[in-house]
């Protein structure tokens, strides 16, 4: 993805205190988060890679177990124990700009946000990074060589399509900036 489709971006987060980038598996939330992070001096926290580093500790502790089960097969993790273990982990962070990439992806992980945003009085923007069904197919494949990443694909894209979208919308009270990554 060229650097200029996220330029006029770039002071995003310092407008906001915490930019939640959200979209579809393979759209690209990842990149475009990390190069706001370089770009901005932001802290980001990538939930995905919060979440490994959950199973890393303690691969044989039940929620670790339920984590890479939810890996595996493309749905979403949503136990209040881990939303709070990230909360924590937000709570950590001393930067006055945060990027959180991938959350939240249920009601139960946007009640748990917007409890933290009240208790933090952070400010939030939401940036909603999507393309076309193929162009994310290509890049999660890409990037997951596993044989069950076309069913995990699949799975997180339907999730994406009947609930996370909807969540999105229910931002009402934060700017939302929706970046089309196809092409």
């Amino acid at each position: 993805m060229p650097d200029s489709s996220i330029t006029p971006f770039g002071p995003v987060p310092a407008h906001g205190n915490m930019l939640c980038v959200l979209g579809p598996p393979g759209a690209g939330k990842t990149t475009i988060s990390l190069r706001l992070a370089e770009s901005t001096g932001a802290e980001l926290v990538v939930v995905s890679r919060f979440l490994r580093g959950l199973i890393e500790q303690d691969p044989a502790a039940p929620v670790a177990k339920y984590i890479q089960e939810n890996f595996n097969s493309g749905s979403n993790i949503d136990k209040s124990e881990i939303h709070s273990a990230l909360m924590e982990r937000l709570d950590s962070i001393d930067a006055s700009s945060i990027i959180l990439d991938g959350f939240p992806r249920t009601r139960n992980a946007q009640n748990c946000l917007n409890e933290w945003m009240s208790r933090t009085n952070r400010k939030l923007v939401v940036l909603h990074v999507f393309a076309d069904i193929g162009t994310c197919r290509q890049r999660f494949q890409s990037k997951n060589l596993d044989t069950r990443s076309q069913e995990a694909f699949d799975a997180r894209s339907s999730h994406y399509a009947t609930v996370e979208r909807g969540l999105i919308s229910e931002f009402s009270n934060s700017p939302i900036i929706n970046i089309n990554t196809t092409g």
